[in-house]
């Protein structure tokens, strides 16, 4: 009895080391089991084996409770949750690898793929998906990366982790493919804009609407028989509310690149319309696509087994039969985008789709963009909670080529190895709890803006701001009670509304929690120096003995342009002020404020004590004249302005002559026949205001009479500008 009780102990011990092999060997499920913890750094990674391309999915249990955090962080926050390391060495044919994650025991795994450079200090993290995201955040417990780029024979560690969790047991998948696609060279998904504020990233909130668009970037018709791009099929979760959609499907109010949908001639090329159809066939054969209600929530979905590890495998779908008009155009797709217009070899006129050619005008590559944009709507809450669906927010689409569902006439296309994108959005199905928006005072750019967010029963925060350039930081999360201290920044001179938008868990309830804080954002005060005419300058040198007054122009930009200025040391209340002399070298501060913004700044006025004027002095006698340098008439005079501006080096005083002086309602102004192409002269009063403005005759000689009746008595200065110089002199009207 014993005898026969210890062989039975034998069989069923090698039974088990059996069905283990076996398990080993050929199944997906579990072949290897993760202790918690025990990989929770890059040198202790776990490695997933046998992972070929093109075949099925590779899946292992892991756990990260009890883990330790990666030495390093990102935006899934593995720097600060439980983190455990995974490696892949994909084979030589991988260009593309999937993966997923499941759990039961947290709500939001995420993902970070990284290539091993030389060891686990070198690593440089990939871009996940075919929109390069830095890393996935999961919801409802899984989280999935598909078609993200690789190389064969390298490899590759995933990073696993539990967004604000302590983690605990989950299932990993990865498969590779070996093909990138053959015809979409490039393509993602986009989200624009979300009602609800927050990250574009999510998680998104019930009831807000979301932007998103669907993006074919290029498309290629080389080496695949000139194949053009014909056909879009989205795919949405059910945590879409069905209100985002049409009777047929369509989200309402979608348009490709800008133009409506069904609009005649709104594709990219020649006479192309794209529209929505619900009952365009697949012309081949496809053991891998899958076609059926696959959420049952009543509409028709689409998935690859390849991709997927969700898929089930349906039987694949059946071609038809045959080219050029495709009488029977093989299996439906579920509804979707497709172009029509461009008539094939078919002599029927589309639509349908099936009869005519795609969007394309050559057999090269280089087409496109397209862009598919639509606003979607979160379900509301409690909708969102009445099954595992309804709380799904994935996005995706095929694409198809006219080789596909269009009129072409050869074998099965190789653009049907063009993958699709998928991206599953994070939602927080809970109650929005929204505290309004509470209305700030004014700023002003190149302020700080203080703000304590402080709200009951929230413990803790993170916001964004709109628009995100207005605040330079990198700080935007914190306890109820943290105190942002945020330098404001403007990229223009109107006003700029700034929103913070706060979102926080109730801890009682569990509720979302928002907030907005909202102000008007001035740009900053900018402020310059000017000396007549119009020249910018950052210092002014003058002579000691130089007795023309000297007159500094301020120009003040931005703000609200109700502005007050306060000069220092001389208290002047002016945008422009005159130094008289006998001159004193000093610091000129001026300070403007307007309602909310204030600004200095300052000009270093230097005397120079070696520089001489000499003065020319009036003898109304010509017989002693130099030739060159020829007294005015009599009565006449030269006043020079003895301004050295440093940073207006062009300034050439000296070379007016403005007689007679004093004037009464005539002058005339002489300059240098070897000036060239004088354009205009200005006439400013002594506070820098222009008053006249006069263009010079390209012909005239080297002089003008002006009449200055209509001026009042006082001193003036004249400025004469050429292509390179300005030369500037006084004139005084009696």
């Amino acid at each position: 009895m014993e005898t026969n009780l210890h062989f039975r102990l034998k069989q069923i011990v090698f039974l088990i080391c059996l069905l283990f092999w076996l398990t080993y060997s050929f199944g997906q499920k579990t072949i290897r089991l993760d202790s918690c913890g025990i990989n929770d750094a890059c040198e202790k990674a776990i490695v997933i084996s046998n992972v070929v391309s093109d075949q099925a999915f590779v899946c292992i249990e892991g756990c990260n409770l009890n883990a330790g955090s990666s030495p390093f962080n990102n935006d899934c926050g593995i720097g600060d949750f439980p983190t455990v390391w995974f490696e892949v060495l994909p084979d030589g044919n991988a260009t593309l690898m999937n993966i997923n994650v499941k759990s039961d025991e947290f709500d939001a795994p995420t993902i970070t793929l990284f290539h091993l450079i030389t060891d686990c200090s070198h690593l440089q993290q990939v871009g996940l998906t075919q929109s390069s995201i830095s890393c996935i955040v999961g919801s409802n417990g899984e989280a999935e990366a598909i078609g993200s780029n690789v190389g064969g024979n390298e490899i590759y560690y995933i990073a696993i982790s539990s967004l604000n969790s302590s983690g605990g047991h989950f299932n990993i998948c990865v498969n590779t493919i070996s093909q990138a696609s053959a015809c979409v060279t490039s393509a993602q998904i986009q989200i624009t804009a979300r009602s609800g504020g927050g990250s574009l990233a999510g998680p998104f909130l019930p009831g807000e609407t979301v932007s998103v668009c669907m993006n074919v970037n290029s498309y290629t018709a080389a080496g695949n028989g000139c194949q053009w791009f014909q056909g879009l099929i989205p795919i949405f979760g059910n945590g879409w509310d069905p209100s985002s959609f049409d009777a047929n499907g369509q989200p309402l109010n979608g348009t490709i690149n800008g133009e409506p949908f069904g609009l005649p001639g709104n594709g990219l090329y020649s006479a192309a319309t794209w529209d929505w159809f619900t009952n365009v066939g697949y012309h081949h054969d496809n053991t891998f696509f899958q076609v059926g209600d696959l959420d049952g929530n009543g509409t028709v979905e689409m998935c690859n087994l390849l991709y997927d590890v969700d898929c089930p495998n349906l039987g694949g779908i059946t071609g038809g039969c045959c080219g050029p008009c495709w009488a029977n155009a093989g299996d439906p797709l579920p509804p979707g985008w497709f172009a029509y217009g461009i008539n094939g070899t078919c002599p029927t006129l589309g639509p349908p789709p099936t009869v005519d050619w795609g969007d394309g005008n050559s057999c090269g590559g280089g087409m496109g963009p397209w862009h598919f944009c639509f606003d979607l709507t979160v379900r509301d809450f409690p909708e969102c909670l009445s099954d595992p669906t309804t709380s799904d927010l994935t996005l995706g689409f095929f694409t198809t080529a006219d080789g596909e569902t269009g009129s072409w006439t050869g074998g099965p296309s190789v653009c049907a190895l063009d993958q699709p994108r998928k991206l599953t959005l994070p939602m927080m199905c809970r109650k929005v709890i929204d505290l309004g928006t509470e209305e700030l005072p004014d700023a002003c750019a190149g302020s700080e803006f203080h703000y304590e967010i402080n709200e009951p029963g929230v413990a803790h925060w993170t916001w964004t701001v709109e628009p995100s350039w207005a605040v330079i930081d990198t700080v935007m999360e914190g306890d109820n009670g943290y105190v942002i201290n945020s330098l404001l920044h403007s990229q223009q001179e109107a006003p700029e509304t700034v929103t913070y938008i706060f979102t926080g868990q109730d801890t009682s309830t569990q509720n979302t929690v928002i907030k907005k804080v909202e102000f008007t954002m001035w740009s900053q005060i900018e402020l310059s120096f000017f000396t007549p005419p119009n020249i910018h300058v950052d210092s002014i040198v003058v002579c000691s003995n130089d007795t023309n007054s000297v007159f500094i122009i301020l120009e003040a930009r931005g703000g609200t342009g109700n502005y007050d200025y306060t000069w220092w040391p001389y208290g002047n209340n002016t945008p422009t002020i005159e130094i008289s002399p006998p001159f004193q070298s000093t610091i000129h501060i001026v300070t403007v404020t307007d309602d909310f913004c204030t600004e200095s700044k300052s000009i270093n006025f230097i005397v120079d004590q070696n520089c001489v004027i000499n003065h020319i002095d009036i003898d109304n006698d010509e017989s002693n004249d130099d030739p060159k340098k020829e007294d005015p008439p009599p009565g006449g005079n030269i006043m020079n302005n003895h301004i050295d501006t440093r940073s207006a080096s062009a300034i050439d005083a000296e070379s007016i002559r403005i007689y007679p002086i004093p004037s009464k309602d005539r002058i005339t102004v002489e300059w240098p026949k070897s000036l060239l192409n004088p354009t205009q002269l200005f006439i400013y009063d002594t506070k820098g205001i222009v008053l006249r403005t006069l263009m010079i005759d390209p012909h005239a000689v080297n002089r003008m009479e002006l009449d200055i009746s209509d001026l009042a008595s006082g001193v003036y200065i004249v400025t004469l500008h050429s292509d390179q110089k300005v030369k500037s002199g006084r004139m005084i009207k009696m």
